[in-house]
C-alpha cells in the first residue's frame, strides 16, 4: 500500500509526507520489538528511499546508525558486535519461530538503497561487508533452517539473489 501512494502522489509534496524517519529506525534497535513489526517498519522504509535522494542518504545514514549490523562504507571499524547482533536475531529469535521477516526486510532495504545508488567509483567494495554477512549466515545456512512458511524460505533466497547479483554488477560496472 505505501508503494502504491508513494508511486501516486505528488513529487512535490513527499518531502513534506516524513520529514523525521529517525523514530522509524529507533524502533528497530529494541529487543523486544518482534520480528515481524521490524519487517513491516523496514518495508515502510524502504517505500520511502525513492522519494528523493535526500532521503536515501539519510536512510543509508539511519541504517548505519540504528539497524546495520555490518560496516558500510568504513571498513576499519570493528565487525564483531554489530554482525552479532543481526546474526543473533537470525539465529536465536526468528530461526526458534521459523520465521524471518525481519531478516527478508533488512536485505530488501539494503537492496533497495545499493539499487539507488549513484556512485560506483570503489566498484561496490564498499558493500563487501554486508556482502559477507548475507553469504555466510543468510543463505549458506538456509537449506538447514526451519520454515513454517514454505514462500518465506524463497522470499529470503531470492533477496539473497538479488543482493549477489548487484553485488557481482557493481564490480564489472555492467
Amino acid at each position: 500500500m505505501n508503494h502504491f501512494v508513494v508511486e501516486n502522489a505528488n513529487p512535490i509534496e513527499w518531502k513534506n509526507w516524513f520529514p523525521d524517519i529517525e523514530p522509524l529506525f529507533k524502533l528497530l534497535g529494541y529487543e523486544n520489538v518482534p520480528p515481524y513489526l521490524k519487517g513491516a517498519l523496514r518495508n515502510a522504509i524502504a517505500t520511502f528511499v525513492q522519494v528523493s535522494p535526500v532521503l536515501k542518504d539519510t536512510t543509508w545514514r539511519y541504517l548505519e546508525q540504528y539497524d546495520l549490523p555490518v560496516v558500510v562504507g568504513n571498513t576499519t571499524q570493528s565487525l564483531t558486535t554489530q554482525v552479532y547482533d543481526m546474526r543473533f536475531e537470525l539465529n536465536e529469535i526468528e530461526a526458534r519461530r521459523e520465521q524471518y521477516p525481519s531478516t527478508i526486510s533488512f536485505i530488501n532495504l539494503l537492496n533497495t538503497l545499493i539499487a539507488t545508488e549513484k556512485d560506483v567509483s570503489d566498484r561496490g567494495h564498499r558493500f563487501i561487508g554486508i556482502f559477507k554477512f548475507i553469504y555466510d549466515h543468510v543463505f549458506g545456512p538456509f537449506p538447514q533452517r526451519a520454515y513454517a512458511d514454505p514462500c518465506e524460505k524463497w522470499q529470503l533466497v531470492i533477496a539473497c539473489l538479488k543482493h549477489f547479483q548487484m553485488q557481482v554488477l557493481s564490480q564489472y560496472s555492467l
